[in-house]
């Protein structure tokens, strides 16, 4: 009689569960709901003899809005704030997989091909879950600037999260960091250094900054002047709608070296030169004209 060979399932960063033990240590919703959906959660479960719980599952109406949390309670998962936290994407996600969609069912979500993001500390990230854990502000919004984050999350069939983060794209919010915070959930505290260490309060400090090699400088001062030649491939975003010095070509420029600017003003030479001659007033006024021209973060 041919024996059968004992599959793994592939958990949390890819890694290799050949038991329930290592299943919940390695605990990943995102990939219990896609071997659900593909009926090869049950089949592992019973190749081991755990009826009990493949029977649960087997029980369990796919239409029941709490789904979500009795899977936590059927695999002794806690259920703590850190899955409410994706709930919503995760129940969007099981509707999605459950659809009649034909395409669907071909995605790489299913084979877990989609091609990781790098996070924190260059860590490989393939799921929100995993995302969240791993959370790199500098990487999101460098992700976010060249369009890879928004497909990564489409491929993954998180579509509520990729339209928030395309709304934050094509609409000139504020305070985006804010609003990007919110979307993963992610405590400012959390993060706050990596701005803190990325502050150029005036020109010395943004040219310091760029020297050192940063990515992503936040402009918290009151003017500045972008040194085109040393800033490829630089993020900045401005904290207060800094004004900052464009020059006749440097809008080509800017995509050309792939400089991307959020929440600041950009003005002419003249204008920036007449700067310290303007009343407070002007200056109001001349930040509102520009924000106004400015309806989406300018990138190439």
């Amino acid at each position: 009689m041919r024996k059968n060979i004992r599959f793994p399932l592939k958990m949390k960063y890819n890694v290799e569960v050949r038991t329930l033990e290592e299943l919940r240590e390695n605990f990943s919703l995102e990939r219990i709901l896609i071997y659900m959906s593909n009926s090869k959660l049950i089949t592992w479960l019973r190749d081991r003899n755990i009826n009990d719980i493949a029977d649960k599952i087997e029980n369990l109406d796919k239409n029941d809005s709490k789904i979500i949390n009795q899977i936590f309670g059927i695999f002794n998962i806690k259920d703590d704030e850190q899955q409410e936290v994706y709930l919503l994407e995760a129940t969007c996600l099981w509707a999605i997989l459950n659809s009649d969609k034909k395409d669907i069912k071909e995605q790489k979500i299913f084979n877990f091909e989609n091609v990781p993001l790098k996070m924190k500390g260059d860590v490989e990230v393939r799921t929100l879950e995993e995302l969240r854990e791993n959370f790199s502000l500098e990487r999101i919004l460098i992700y976010m600037s060249n369009g890879k984050l928004v497909a990564w999350l489409r491929n993954l069939c998180m579509d509520v999260t990729a339209c928030k983060i395309k709304k934050v794209l094509d609409e000139n919010y504020n305070m985006p960091i804010l609003n990007i915070l919110e979307i993963f959930n992610i405590d400012f505290n959390e993060i706050g250094f990596e701005i803190l260490d990325s502050v150029a309060n005036t020109q010395e400090m943004l040219e310091d900054l760029i020297n050192k090699g940063k990515k992503v400088i936040y402009l918290s001062g009151f003017k500045f002047f972008i040194p085109l030649i040393t800033s490829k491939n630089i993020i900045y975003i401005g904290t207060n709608y800094p004004i900052v010095r464009r020059g006749v070509e440097d809008y080509n420029n800017f995509i050309a070296n792939n400089i991307t600017f959020w929440n600041v003003c950009l003005v002419s030479p003249k204008k920036y030169n007449s700067l310290d001659s303007m009343s407070k007033e002007e200056i109001e006024e001349l930040k509102e004209i520009t924000k106004l021209m400015q309806k989406k973060p300018m990138r190439s």
